[in-house]
C-alpha cells in the first residue's frame, strides 16, 4: 500500500531539484551580459537558451536545450540542467522557439546576384550550391578551354571570367554561402551542341585533356566538377571519365552528375560520382535504384522544378522508391526555373513529404545531407561541437508542421546574427 507521506517527499525532492537548478543558472547568469545583442562584445561566446534543439543528425528533438557558440563555431550543445555558462556570456532567451542549423540548397541556379543570396540568408538558407557559372562571359567554355593551353593561360583565364563578381558576393557576410559548379564537362563530338550547349558545355578530348581542365577549374576556384553523359551519339570514354573523377577526388573535391536516363546513371555509378542532379524523371527500375543506394550516393531530386515541368509523377514515385531501398536525399530545388521563388524552399519539402519523408528526415536531407552534398559535411549542416555556427530559430514546431520553418525569427551565419526581430 502506498504511503501518502513517501508521495509528498518525492514531491518535495522534485520542487527542490528544480529551485537548486533555477538558483544555479541565475548565479551563472548574473556575471553574464543580457543586454542581447547591442552590448555584446565581438569575441564573447553567446549562449542561446531554453529553446527545442533539432541538430541535424536525425536524431530526435531535444526539448529545453541551450547551445552555446564562440566566434564562428558551435561551442557544444545540451539539456538546460546541463548548462555551465561561461563568464561574461551574452545570454539570448528562446523559450517556445525551435532552433536548427541554417538550411542547404545544394542546387539553384541564378544564384550570382546579391539581392538572391541576402534575401536567401535572411529566408533561413545559408548556403547554396549553385549549378551554373558566372554571369558575364563573352566566351565559349571550349573557347577557355583552348586558352589553358597557351602561355600564362589560368592567368588570362582568370581575367576572362567574372571571377571578381563571386569574391565580392562571398564576402558579405549577409549573404548565403555561395558555391558554384562550373561548366558541365562532357564528350566532343562534331555537331553535337547548338549554340546553348556550346556556351554551357566544356568539351573533353582525351584522359590528359580531361585531367588538365579538372585541374584548371578546380585553381579557378570551381568547388564541385559537374559532368554530363548525354548519350547523343558520343560519350566520355571510361578513360576520359575515369580521368575527371580521379582528378577531383585528388584534390579532396566532389563529382556531380546530371545524368536523366538509367543508361547514364549506370555509368556515372561505375565511374565514382558523388551524387546525381535533378535525375528522377524518367522511370527507374528496381536494380538500379538498389545499386545506387548501395552505393550511397547521394539524390538531389529537384520535385519543385520537375513539377514545373509537367513530369513530377515518375520523380515522386522513383523517390519513394529511392528512400525505401534505403537511399540518400538531399534538398535541391534547382532554382532559376520563373515559377520558383527565391528563399525559403517550402514546396520542395512539400513534395518531400508527399515522397514519404518525415518532416525530421526532410530536415535532415536539408541540413546534414546537403552539407556533404557541397562537401561541407565536416564543417556544417549538424549543430555539433567545432562546427561553423549557422542557425536559424523559427517560431512553431517544423516536425509538427513543416510549414513552420517559413517563420524565422533570428538567423546566424559563421556566428554572426544576420537577422533579428525588429525589436531586438
Amino acid at each position: 500500500m502506498n504511503n501518502p507521506a513517501d508521495g509528498k517527499e518525492r514531491k518535495m525532492k522534485k520542487n527542490l531539484f528544480f529551485l537548486t537548478a533555477v538558483v544555479l543558472l541565475a548565479a551563472a547568469l548574473s556575471g553574464c551580459d543580457s543586454g542581447f545583442p547591442n552590448r555584446c562584445l565581438a569575441g564573447k561566446p553567446i549562449v542561446l537558451i531554453n529553446a527545442t534543439l533539432i541538430d541535424g543528425t536525425g536524431a530526435a528533438p531535444l526539448k529545453d536545450a541551450y547551445c552555446i557558440l564562440q566566434e564562428d563555431r558551435v561551442m557544444e550543445t545540451g539539456p538546460m540542467d546541463k548548462l555551465v555558462v561561461p563568464a561574461g556570456s551574452c545570454i539570448l532567451d528562446l523559450r517556445g522557439k525551435t532552433m536548427l542549423p541554417g538550411i542547404v540548397n545544394s542546387s539553384v541556379a541564378i544564384g550570382f546576384d546579391q539581392e538572391r543570396l541576402a534575401a536567401w540568408a535572411q529566408a533561413g538558407v545559408t548556403t547554396v550550391r549553385d549549378m551554373g557559372t558566372p554571369p558575364g562571359r563573352t566566351f565559349t567554355w571550349n573557347e577557355l578551354g583552348k586558352m589553358l593551353y597557351e602561355p600564362d593561360g589560368l592567368e588570362k583565364a582568370k581575367k576572362y571570367l567574372n571571377l571578381g563578381l563571386v569574391e565580392a558576393l562571398r564576402s558579405n557576410d549577409k549573404n548565403a554561402r555561395l558555391l558554384f559548379v562550373g561548366p558541365i564537362l562532357a564528350a566532343h563530338g562534331e555537331g553535337v551542341w547548338g549554340p546553348y550547349e556550346a556556351r554551357q558545355f566544356l568539351t573533353i578530348y582525351s584522359p590528359e585533356d580531361a585531367r588538365i581542365k579538372v585541374e584548371a577549374m578546380l585553381d579557378l576556384g570551381v568547388d564541385v566538377i559537374y559532368v554530363s553523359d548525354v548519350d547523343f551519339g558520343v560519350r566520355l570514354t571510361d578513360a576520359e571519365f575515369k580521368a575527371i573523377v580521379r582528378t577531383a577526388h585528388a584534390r579532396g573535391k566532389k563529382v556531380s552528375a546530371k545524368a536523366r536516363y538509367p543508361v547514364q546513371i549506370e555509368r556515372c555509378l561505375e565511374m565514382g560520382v558523388d551524387d546525381f542532379n535533378f535525375i528522377m524523371n524518367s522511370e527507374l527500375q528496381a536494380p538500379l535504384i538498389a545499386q545506387m543506394a548501395a552505393a550511397k550516393s547521394y539524390v538531389v531530386p529537384c520535385l519543385s522544378a520537375l513539377e514545373t515541368d509537367l513530369v513530377l509523377g515518375d520523380a515522386l514515385e522513383n523517390t519513394r522508391r529511392y528512400l525505401a531501398a534505403g537511399g540518400k536525399v538531399a534538398l535541391g530545388n534547382a532554382l532559376g526555373n520563373p515559377y520558383l521563388p527565391v528563399g525559403m524552399p517550402i514546396r520542395e519539402f512539400e513534395l518531400m513529404e508527399e515522397a514519404g519523408m518525415t518532416p525530421l528526415e526532410v530536415i535532415t536531407a536539408s541540413t546534414k545531407n546537403a552539407a556533404d552534398v557541397c562537401n561541407l559535411g565536416g564543417e556544417l549542416g549538424t549543430l555539433e561541437a567545432g562546427k561553423i555556427a549557422d542557425i536559424i530559430i523559427i517560431t512553431g514546431d517544423p516536425l509538427a508542421d513543416i510549414h513552420n520553418l517559413k517563420n524565422v525569427v533570428y538567423v546566424f551565419k559563421s556566428g554572426k546574427m544576420i537577422k533579428k526581430p525588429a525589436q531586438l
